[in-house]
């Protein structure tokens, strides 16, 4: 999430915890794509199979 610009923590602060940093980052990049039209993805703030691949292709 930090290398697209999502995260909005410090880079030392990435530790590997799904914390509420993490998840406000999941929902801006789902709310982003599915704004998009192209990729309709559900704003839950969870990485399941309609975000895994936005976060691919990001």
């Amino acid at each position: 999430m930090n290398n697209h610009a999502y995260y909005g923590g410090p880079k030392l602060a990435v530790d590997g915890d799904y914390g509420p940093r993490t998840q406000a980052a999941v929902r801006t990049l789902q709310a982003n794509w599915s704004a998009s039209g192209s990729h309709p993805i559900l704003v839950d703030g969870i990485v399941g199979p309609q975000t895994w691949p936005a976060l691919r292709a990001a």
